[in-house]
């Protein structure tokens, strides 16, 4: 008795959808919400409630306006797994204070990394120009704007805008931040040679709480909500959409600052990070991370330079093989200027 006709054609189906559905779903594969600073790293943060400038510059730019002094700040950040280093990743940014209320700036920033493996890592990086508006004695807005890059083995992309909007609230010792992101779409036009990508990023939305204990601890608690069903990869005109669970793109974390970085300040945190796979799911892995943050040679240097150190950890309870990595950090900034803080 034969193979019936309909098992056959439903057979045939299943395997007709794997055959076109994995590589789309491999191109995604290993991808990283990278983190803006060092600073943010060490909290286990993108840094949608935090307001100390080492990681509103980089995170929510809406917060950055209220310390009323000027910024220029450096960062750089690597990673390590399976006895291999990644490739080095690199933050810039400065900020101007304008007047009692505003503010603009321009950062450079990572915004999505694949590390591993080295013969297929990926980066995507935003430098965007920023103003950062107080509304009301609580409400601060922000808008930042500016070119995307990505780079992969078979070459760099044409630029696309990467946009954001930035909101935060204060109400008494509690901050509420919010930000949404759109990173944009990315052509190669002779991608390994003579083929045509395009690559489209997903946006997110960012909501974070802080409370502030006392003057020296804080604690920071985010949710990331990520667009992957708002991604494609077209190679050639043949656009792929990779199909993931919705439950799987939330990730979340929390986090705590405990001392005073004009001296010195710790830090740590802990939460999810989503990493795409290519077997039709995002795998949550756990993390944790830790650093130190405080004056820079104040005794040689003067006041108003200040360094922060980053450790993280992620995927615990899994090998490297299936995505765990150490990642460190070191990031510098030099503040100026002399209006009072509100």
């Amino acid at each position: 008795m034969g193979f019936p006709f309909r098992k056959r054609i439903f057979a045939l189906g299943i395997l007709f959808y794997f055959f076109f559905q994995i590589p789309i779903l491999a191109q995604f594969q290993g991808y990283d919400e990278a983190n803006g600073s060092p600073y943010l790293a060490a909290l286990f943060s993108k840094g949608t409630a935090v307001s100390d400038p080492m990681g509103s510059l980089y995170g929510n730019v809406a917060f950055i306006n209220r310390n009323r002094q000027n910024y220029l700040d450096f960062g750089t950040s690597g990673s390590y797994a399976s006895q291999t280093s990644g490739a080095a990743l690199l933050s810039a940014g400065s900020y101007f204070q304008m007047g009692e209320t505003w503010g603009f700036g321009f950062r450079g920033k990572p915004v999505y990394q694949r590390a591993f493996p080295i013969d297929s890592k990926f980066n995507n990086y935003a430098i965007q120009g920023f103003l950062s508006k107080s509304i009301t004695n609580q409400l601060s807005l922000g808008i930042a704007i500016g070119p995307g890059i990505s780079g992969r083995p078979g070459g760099y992309s044409s630029y696309s805008w990467n946009v954001s909007t930035h909101v935060s609230y204060h109400l008494q010792n509690f901050k509420f931040g919010l930000v949404l992101e759109s990173p944009g779409s990315y052509r190669y036009d002779k991608y390994l040679g003579s083929e045509k990508l395009v690559e489209r990023l997903p946006e997110r939305v960012m909501v974070g709480l802080a409370y502030e204990v006392n003057e020296t601890l804080q604690f920071y608690v985010e949710g990331i909500r990520t667009f992957w069903e708002r991604a494609y990869f077209d190679l050639n005109k043949n656009n792929e959409i990779p199909r993931y669970p919705v439950d799987t793109m939330y990730t979340y974390n929390i986090g705590t600052s405990y001392g005073n970085r004009k001296h010195l300040q710790v830090l740590g945190g802990f939460g999810t990070e989503g990493k795409p796979t290519s077997e039709r799911g995002i795998k949550q892995l756990y993390g944790g991370s830790i650093g130190v943050a405080g004056g820079f040679f104040p005794e040689t240097l003067g006041p108003g330079y200040f360094y922060a150190v980053s450790l993280q950890r992620v995927g615990f309870g899994v090998s490297e093989e299936e995505g765990a990595e150490s990642r460190f950090g070191f990031q510098l900034q030099s503040q100026f200027g002399n209006l009072p803080a509100k």
